[in-house]
């Protein structure tokens, strides 16, 4: 009698499970396996995730808006302290910096203002709110990928060795030359090689409805810090593999 209790308080139970959880269609190409996941399940996903990208995309802009900051502040301090000859040196590196502080802007992480739009949504509507938080996922997804595409490779590399060519052929400094081409080129590519992939990631988890899957490992973090030399100065960059 009381094992027929058990059993009947079971089988109440998981009718009752299958009636609160809510199916919905994806609104993204996925793996069929995916639309029989609740949609609790899978919003608890998105949500976690979106946050993840949004923390990481914190640290990275924050972490590149003040290195090209400091070399932009820094270069236009050094331009009426310096020999006049040597001032070409400071405007391009000051300049240089500029634009590395602007593509921030230009290909802008987007996590970090998706992630704090899908907390001020209604919860009303599960599968709108997923539907909602997958799009996010995506968008979010296609701006780090944006970062790393081919024009970014080309334009660091044209913009750096235009200075190198410039400075030596142009003004003859060659040493100068040098160390705006090369280390110019070095902090463009480190730039675009740390850049998070972590909704990229989550949406290639996502579609294969692998929920369970643990975050990837994210870039190489790469510490860049003021370096100052007996005569002059820069940037060290260290990293861990």
């Amino acid at each position: 009698m009381l094992r027929s209790l058990f059993v009947t308080l079971a089988l109440a139970l998981a009718f009752a499970a299958q009636a609160h959880a809510t199916e919905c269609v994806p609104s993204l190409v996925a793996s069929p396996a995916l639309a029989k996941v609740d949609a609790e399940t899978r919003l608890a996903f998105l949500e976690r995730r979106l946050e993840r990208a949004s923390h990481n995309a914190k640290i990275w802009t924050g972490t590149w808006a003040g290195v090209f900051s400091a070399l932009t502040i820094g270069g236009a301090v050094l331009i009426p302290l310096v020999e006049k000859g040597a001032r070409v040196d400071y405007y391009f590196t000051a300049g240089k910096s500029l634009v590395g502080l602007a593509s921030l802007g230009v290909v802008r992480l987007r996590a970090i203002g998706d992630a704090r739009w899908l907390r001020s949504r209604s919860r009303t509507d599960a599968c709108a709110l997923v539907a909602d938080a997958e799009r996010l996922l995506v968008r979010s997804a296609k701006s780090e990928n944006e970062g790393r595409t081919l024009v970014f490779h080309v334009g660091n590399l044209a913009l750096n060795m235009g200075s190198l060519l410039v400075l030596g052929l142009v003004f003859d400094r060659w040493d100068s030359a040098a160390l705006q081409g090369v280390g110019g080129s070095v902090i463009g590519e480190l730039m675009i090689a740390t850049r998070p992939r972590t909704a990229e990631d989550a949406l290639d988890a996502y579609r294969g409805a692998n929920l369970g899957a643990a975050a990837k490992r994210d870039p190489i973090p790469v510490a860049v810090y003021p370096l100052v030399l007996h005569q002059g100065g820069g940037l060290a960059v260290s990293g861990s593999f």
